[in-house]
């Protein structure tokens, strides 16, 4: 994603919608950071940036603007976890739905140190040092936020040459050793960080992100409708049911989800309040949960945005179809 390109490329004069027209095709524009983009057209974006508006560490600068909201719905699964480890090993298990182009491991060192190792499967463009330091940067910022501390790592690994401008920025930053020129890259992260317990650990909330998450996996070969109502279902407690978070799950941008909908005669509007009626129908017949609670359970702010969807798709409230639904069950046979 473009988060804090723009900000980093005006910093140094430069015009974002010029340098974004170089690279990609789609009408990218810095007003719309969440659009997804070519991996490939984002690491040479970086590195053009770095040479053409002479920041050496342009894809550092980037990382000291982005938030580990980047992550998506993944954010919420990290932020649940019990340990530091647990939160890297969901950022390691969902990966490809944030960076599909790389490879992502965690390796004990032997040496008292777990690496988070990173390997790029792009041809050609493994060794784009710009990337390598904007993803250590966000990680490094990731683990600060969790451990509510700062974080130093006892070494960074990177995968490309060493630059020949003063290094003092980057080792100022990281306050760690440096080893350039390596075949992969990674973080070294003390073994008692890892183990550290976060104050923000959820297991309910980790339990549902990870079941959705993985039910997400699993959808690539049902029809494009089909597979934004399985995003629905399970996206609908979580509050965050929208066009553009169902299209980055998806791996696509919304204005291209729309038009395969619309392809086949469907809007996501269409689909989202017809699955809502479903499930507000048998949460209501079914169970006794509080309506408030349903309303929540769809994705609704308050009770009084449910109702009024209620009536518009039956033409009465949720109570009166619960005690319909109550009367037809208590006598199966009445009119």
């Amino acid at each position: 994603m473009l988060d804090g390109v723009s900000t980093i490329i005006r910093k140094y004069g430069g015009d974002p919608d010029e340098i974004f027209a170089i690279f990609f095709k789609d009408d990218i524009s810095h007003k719309n950071p969440d659009d997804l983009i070519s991996c490939s057209a984002y690491l040479r974006l970086l590195e053009h940036c770095s040479s053409s508006l002479k920041c050496p560490f342009f894809g550092l600068e980037v990382s000291k603007l982005q938030a580990i909201s980047v992550f998506g719905t993944l954010a919420i699964l990290i932020h649940a976890a019990t340990t530091v480890r647990e939160a890297l090993e969901y950022l390691v298990k969902f990966q490809t739905f944030h960076a599909p182009s790389a490879s992502i491991t965690l390796e004990d060192t032997g040496n008292g140190y777990i690496e988070f190792t990173t390997i790029s499967r792009l041809p050609g463009l493994s060794h784009k040092r710009q990337a390598i330091e904007q993803g250590h940067g966000l990680i490094v910022k990731i683990i600060t936020e969790l451990l509510g501390a700062p974080f130093r790592p006892a070494y960074l690994r990177i995968a490309a040459a060493k630059p020949g401008n003063d290094l003092a920025p980057i080792r100022e930053h990281f306050g760690c050793d440096l080893y350039y020129d390596q075949e992969i890259s990674a973080i070294a992260i003390p073994a008692d960080v890892m183990k550290h317990t976060l104050s923000t650990q959820n297991d309910f909330i980790a339990g549902l992100v990870n079941e959705h998450m993985e039910k997400i996996g699993i959808v690539d070969h049902l029809p494009v409708e089909e597979k934004v109502d399985k995003l629905i279902i399970s996206m609908l407690p979580l509050g965050r049911c929208t066009l553009d978070m169902c299209a980055w799950q998806l791996g696509s941008s919304p204005r291209t989800l729309q038009m395969k909908l619309a392809e086949r005669g469907l809007e996501f509007s269409t689909l989202l309040a017809r699955r809502r009626a479903l499930l507000a129908a048998d949460y209501l017949r079914d169970t006794r949960m509080p309506i408030s609670e349903i309303a929540s359970a769809l994705g609704y702010a308050d009770q009084s945005s449910f109702t009024r969807a209620f009536a518009s798709w039956t033409g009465g409230s949720p109570a009166a179809f619960r005690r319909g639904s109550a009367a037809a069950q208590a006598d199966p046979d009445a009119n």
